[in-house]
């Protein structure tokens, strides 16, 4: 997509490859979507959800250990993932394994600090994580979803290859391959994750990256006002996502529970 393809239109702003909506109500969401399906290059966004529009997309690790040294963040990672796999086996009795990737999406959906940030296939799925979380002190006004191209880490590599313009390694985004995984959270999310290196925040990556093509499209990003949380849930609620549908296990039918006493109607 590029912005040029859209009218111009002043709840939209384009600026090196990302394209940032400002909605005013969360029923005008699926109507964006919905104008963005019509793009061939749809399937190729992934989605994500987070409560404030003001924070980094950051993996977890990354806002716990921001900042630090390349060589530091490398071996404490290292460090930190035989670690897991270790303890798995000796509390677990799990097999070790090769410590990859998966290691990694298995710590991360049971609260570990990963260098991962989650995704799905789904925006609307990724408009629930949004929201589902209540308003902590200084909310921001907007929470927001995010749309990235999956194809950033092959383009970034590709412009290296031409030798069009020079890279640095702190700026690719990958895109570990855990689809095979039997997890049924993983599943019925849609799951997917990306892996920045060296922790840079995925926004500093698209705006380095699509300097000398700024109208190609790689980051959406969609602001929905905090104040219309609860009517949010229950629409979604309405087509079957919540907390039971997306972690289909006791915790995720506790957390629905919970929502349901919380919000009427729901």
């Amino acid at each position: 997509m590029k912005s040029t393809d859209f009218p111009k239109d002043g709840r939209r702003k384009y600026e090196n490859g990302i394209m940032t909506i400002n909605l005013p109500s969360w029923r005008d969401f699926c109507s964006i979507i919905e104008e963005l399906k019509a793009f061939p290059d749809y399937k190729k966004y992934v989605w994500r959800g987070q409560r404030r529009d003001d924070q980094p997309l950051w993996s977890t690790f990354d806002r716990k250990f921001r900042g630090m040294k390349e060589n530091e963040r490398k071996e404490l990672l290292e460090e930190h993932l035989k670690r897991f796999s270790d303890t798995r086996h000796e509390v677990l009795g799990i097999n070790k394994g090769e410590e990859n990737d998966e290691f990694w999406a298995i710590g991360q959906h049971n609260g570990m600090f990963t260098p991962l940030l989650d995704w799905t296939k789904n925006p609307l799925k990724a408009e629930y994580f949004a929201f589902v979380e209540k308003a902590k002190e200084g909310q921001s006004e907007y929470r927001v979803v995010y749309g990235l191209h999956k194809r950033l880490s092959e383009r970034l590599l590709n412009i290296r290859k031409k030798g069009k313009t020079t890279i640095d390694k702190m700026r690719f985004i990958e895109f570990p391959n855990v689809e095979n995984m039997d997890n049924s959270r993983l599943k019925a999310q849609g799951a997917l994750f990306t892996k920045a290196l060296n922790g840079v925040d995925i926004k500093t990556n698209v705006r380095k990256c699509q300097t000398k093509r700024p109208q190609e499209i790689i980051l959406i990003e969609i602001k929905i006002p905090d104040r219309e949380r609860e009517e949010c849930l229950k629409s979604l609620n309405g087509r079957g996502i919540n907390h039971a549908t997306l972690f289909p296990d006791d915790y995720g039918v506790a957390k629905y529970c919970n929502l349901k006493l919380e919000i009427d109607n729901y």
